[in-house]
């Protein structure tokens, strides 16, 4: 990959797409800007936008992750980032519903921003946050049948929640838990519920007895909002993004709402599939380790579901089939098979705890060697012999590499494995000066090509 691509690539995974040469008239044409001081985004100004995607906090995720934005271009929805508290969804459902108007204001050629329907994500207490705003009446009629209805999907980070933090029963809903979450585990308890319940028991009493379009999925490595590693939101948004596409693809009004919102449909008992599972723990397999792991994964169509099990709701036969890979492999398969893995971005971490995350620096990290100028940064390592780490994050979870070393820091040991995350070693050889990592036979979990990169940086 040539440094410019390179640059691209990094610009749009951080929201910054367009700063480079002029689009032509075939290419998008996006718009970023604060709408009532908080980040807006829209990927086409020539396009009418069809939903509104809220942030609900924290504002650091998911914006420029790229599969959230991808979800975004395809169907040019706005993207916005609103702090939301739990505790107020009436004055959350205003604050949406005003910045939709200050938006549609802001951009005149698209007054259909003001009628859209949203797309609400939260992490953690903001998951409860989305949930409840969802119920408000100012976005869902307690009477499903009557306006307004403008809550396209519910997607939680980390929790989910019965009342009065709970979206319509009717509306689809994404509960991304983790095998290691002591708060949003598949077995750990609902909080403040009374009699306690899990997550895993909750979900799937929903589905069955309420018929509620709910999905959970379990995705090891990235605990409670980010891995262990303090590498935030790398593996999570991969399902979401198919999910949230299929959802969109039959859920979408067909035209611009430019004469009101549209009713988005009651989705009780759709159509869609079914899918079922048992949750095992200490099985000491990889990804999980110890931690909780769907086992014995079955999918069918709702109208052929035989299973005694109970079961969670998804909403096509290709939702269906990635969730039950990924639920029961623990790895996402490659949602374009051909695509050869990339890395994302590297940091070089001090001290002999990799993830302990204390004064992180960045690194450049490229499958092209000549691409990689090495950035000038405080990297930590203190006198010689001290300990330090590398940690390389990539597009989908990586199981095997080697690392060798030249400049400043020798390998210290075999490269070790979290999920999408590959951490090396380190012991410094010196305090300041060339740091070069050369990456071989980089594995990708899924079965694809393994791949080489470099890490470059510049000690001081």
């Amino acid at each position: 990959m040539s440094l410019r691509a390179l640059t691209l690539a990094f610009a749009i995974a951080l929201g910054l797409a367009g700063a480079s040469a002029a689009p032509d008239a075939s290419e998008p044409k996006p718009w970023r800007g604060k709408i009532n001081g908080y980040d807006a985004y829209l990927p086409d100004l020539a396009k009418p936008a069809r939903a509104a995607f809220i942030n609900i906090s924290p504002v650091w995720l998911p914006d420029g992750e790229p599969n959230w934005r991808a979800v975004a271009a395809e169907f040019n929805s706005i993207q916005l980032d609103l702090p939301l508290t739990y505790s107020d969804p009436e004055g959350n459902a205003k604050k949406i519903l005003d910045t939709l108007r200050a938006a549609a204001r802001r951009l005149p050629n698209h007054p259909e921003i003001e009628n859209l329907n949203v797309v609400l994500f939260g992490f953690s207490v903001g998951a409860a946050a989305a949930g409840g705003t969802a119920s408000s009446p100012l976005l869902s009629n307690a009477d499903s049948r009557l306006p307004p209805q403008r809550v396209l999907a519910v997607i939680g980070l980390d929790e989910l929640d019965q009342p009065p933090y709970q979206a319509p029963a009717w509306v689809p809903q994404l509960f991304l838990s983790d095998p290691d979450d002591g708060f949003g585990g598949l077995l750990t308890d609902v909080e403040d519920a009374n009699p306690k319940i899990t997550h895993d028991a909750f979900a799937r009493n929903l589905v069955a007895k309420a018929g509620a379009p709910l999905t959970l999925i379990s995705q090891p490595g990235h605990w409670h909002g980010g891995s262990v590693h303090g590498y935030q939101h790398r593996i999570d948004f991969r399902f979401l993004r198919v999910w949230l596409e299929e959802v969109l693809k039959l859920r979408l009004p067909a035209t611009p709402p430019l004469a009101g919102p549209a009713l988005a449909p009651d989705w009780r008992n759709h159509a869609g599939w079914l899918g079922t599972y048992d949750v095992a723990v200490r099985t000491s397999t990889q990804p999980w380790s110890d931690g909780e792991r769907m086992v014995n994964v079955a999918i069918s169509p709702r109208d052929s579901y035989h299973d005694p099990r109970p079961f969670i709701w998804l909403p096509s036969e290709r939702a269906a089939k990635v969730w039950r890979a990924y639920a029961a492999t623990g790895n996402m398969p490659p949602l374009t098979p051909d695509q050869p893995m990339t890395p994302l971005g590297a940091f070089i971490r001090p001290g002999p705890d990799p993830t302990a995350k204390v004064n992180d620096a960045m690194a450049a990290v490229s499958s092209d060697p000549a691409a990689a100028a090495p950035p000038s940064v405080n990297c930590g390592f203190g006198g010689v012999g001290a300990d330090g780490s590398v940690l390389v994050a990539f597009d989908r979870a990586i199981k095997a590499g080697e690392a060798a070393s030249e400049g400043v820091a020798a390998v210290d040991a075999p490269p070790e494995f979290w999920s999408n995350v590959m951490i090396i070693r380190l012991k410094s050889l010196a305090s300041a000066g060339r740091l070069k990592l050369t990456l071989s036979k980089l594995t990708p979990a899924d079965g694809g090509q393994p791949v080489d990169a470099v890490v470059t940086a510049s000690c001081r």
